[in-house]
């Protein structure tokens, strides 16, 4: 949603009466904020009535407004800022209120069914690797329990010389079977964002969100702080992320994670909360545990971490894989490193150690994913370089000792 401001009436939706004059501003930081006024006469004999109070609590669910926007809602609000005074001719209070999440173009509540939801998806293009010609012939779609996810180019497209339909936007939505709240479109759109993040490298907002619901007649712009606005660069991997489009049967393969995204999202925030050094070849002790937690939802608590680990490994390697690296040796080694961090305090390993067992357990985690949702796994590498990162983890786990 574009940065802007727009002046109007706003009100609580128990209190329709008590309205306010307001100002709206979303700033390019996406954050959502409300100048509130209220005014009340004023005597030379009575120089400092009190103004008028504008909200009774500091925090509440919904308020209304009539904008030169449209009409708008905001969601979850809270005041944050306070004054009043007065002169001989009237008192003044002046109130501030930001929001969590807005609504353009409906006055909305929390009880309103969504049907379905569209977000703008600059990256795709760049991370299906095909190229958007094949994008726009596939227009893939995928089924959930829920409702269909379709990701395709937008309806405005051009012809380039070939005659080729090309362009540079990029659609998902989600159209439910049966209507949702608000919160279960939320989690929905979560998810979304946590496959693309870990799929692109980078943490693409979701612009433009989009949503349609059963009790209004078209659709309103949706705008949450939690999905939108400026994200940092993510690097997870000196490579090419471990997941391609493909790799995952297009977006019926989002969809499925989509569905099952409550499985998957203790070893997502693991790796979503890595944070990589400026320098590829420098991690931390926060990278390499947070790659080991991923992994470590899908080991248990049983036995020692090294025999898991192997176990976990032993049913994710191609043969190819096992042919060039020892897997029982990288399990020790890298199972010490864990326990030196966690118990001991102990020196990093040889940083060459850290940085391939990276990728090489987050690339697990990948599998095991696509696994549970029944997809193929098998295709799903590090990347360029794969075979040259496990020859190099290799030569690390033996610089280690090993056993």
């Amino acid at each position: 949603m574009e940065p802007f401001e727009a002046m109007g009436i706003f009100w609580e939706p128990d209190s329709p009466s008590r309205t306010h004059q307001g100002i709206l501003t979303l700033d390019d930081g996406q954050n959502m904020n409300l100048k509130l006024a209220g005014f009340g006469s004023a005597t030379i004999q009575n120089v400092g009535p009190e103004p008028r109070k504008i909200m009774l609590t500091d925090t509440g669910e919904v308020i209304h407004g009539s904008t030169t926007a449209g009409l708008v809602s905001l969601l979850g609000w809270y005041k944050t800022d306070s004054s009043s005074g007065s002169d001989l001719s009237e008192s003044w209070a002046m109130e501030t209120v930001e929001a969590v999440e807005l609504v353009v173009g409906a006055h909305f509540d929390l009880s309103i069914p969504i049907l379905s939801w569209t977000v703008k998806l600059e990256a795709v293009k760049e991370w299906v690797h095909l190229g958007l010609r094949r994008l726009n012939k596939t227009f893939d779609h995928g089924e959930t329990g829920v409702g269909t996810l379709h990701i395709g180019a937008a309806q405005n497209r051009r012809m380039d010389a070939t005659g080729e339909h090309v362009t540079d936007i990029t659609m998902a939505t989600m159209v439910y079977n049966v209507p949702q709240d608000i919160d279960q479109a939320r989690r929905d759109m979560v998810a979304l964002d946590q496959i693309l993040t870990l799929s692109t490298g980078v943490q693409p907002p979701l612009q433009d969100v989009t949503m349609g619901s059963d009790g209004l007649q078209s659709p309103f712009e949706f705008h949450s702080k939690a999905l939108q606005g400026p994200r940092s660069t993510y690097e997870p991997s000196a490579f090419h992320a471990p997941l391609a489009y493909e790799a995952i049967a297009g977006s019926a393969g989002i969809a499925k994670w989509i569905q099952r995204h409550e499985n998957f999202a203790l070893p997502l925030h693991a790796m979503l909360n890595m944070q990589r050094h400026h320098a590829p070849d420098t991690v931390s002790e926060l990278d390499f545990l947070s790659a080991w937690l991923a992994v470590e939802f899908y080991l248990g608590q049983k036995s020692k971490n090294h025999e898991n680990l192997e176990e976990f490994a032993e049913q994710f390697f191609t043969k190819e894989e096992k042919q060039i690296i020892d897997l029982k040796k990288w399990a020790k080694v890298a199972a010490k490193a864990r326990n030196d961090i966690v118990h001991m305090n102990e020196p990093q390993p040889e940083p060459t150690l850290w940085l391939n067992s990276i990728d090489v357990l987050k690339m697990l985690v990948v599998r095991k994913m696509l696994a549970l949702c029944g997809l193929d796994w098998k295709g799903c590498t590090m990347g360029y370089g794969h075979n040259q990162t496990l020859y190099r983890l290799s030569h690390a786990v033996k610089q280690e000792g090993g056993a």
